[in-house]
């Protein structure tokens, strides 16, 4: 059931494509529900699906758990850097936000002419990909390269914020 999901064309939390890019620019090819997860005061539970009846729950159990991954990961990268371990903790707050995106691409009769996500920056402190099908890349330098599909494994990037710090 997606009909309370949907979001307007100018909203970005809920079921649908991106917002309306700015004229001229390409439209994304998938659809995407894109929720704020945490902290708990910042859900739109009318975005939520209610099906499968285990959704909420198990997006519940893994928000916990990627908060304890980019929490160790932060400390990690604090330490390797010879910094106090909380030191990006610290700079993130005990509330940072953290929302969760699932994309879907649909088959598409001319994938010659579009993307399935144009060329982007992620302006979060970590963005943590569950990759599933093939065709993700990073652009390193002035070189795209493609990153390889690991059946169960997490990819995770240093976004813009983590960058900057």
């Amino acid at each position: 059931r997606r009909g309370n999901l949907r979001k307007g064309v100018e909203e970005f939390e809920g079921y649908g494509g991106d917002p309306v890019p700015a004229k001229g620019q390409p439209l994304d090819w998938s659809d995407r529900l894109f929720l704020d997860v945490y902290p708990e005061d910042r859900r739109k539970l009318k975005f939520w699906p209610e099906n499968p009846p285990s959704f909420r729950d198990v997006l519940q159990e893994y928000t916990v758990k990627m908060r304890m991954m980019t929490e160790a990961i932060s400390k990690a990268m604090a330490k390797s850097l010879d910094l106090q371990e909380d030191r990006f903790l610290i700079q993130f707050g005990e509330k940072a936000p953290l929302q969760a995106r699932f994309n879907y691409y649909s088959k598409c009769p001319r994938p010659d002419l579009v993307l399935g996500l144009k060329p982007h920056a992620d302006g979060s402190g970590y963005t943590i990909i569950l990759q599933d099908v093939e065709g993700l890349q990073v652009l390193k330098g002035d070189k795209w390269f493609t990153v390889p599909t690991i059946s169960g494994a997490l990819l995770v990037l240093m976004a813009d914020q983590m960058e900057v710090l």
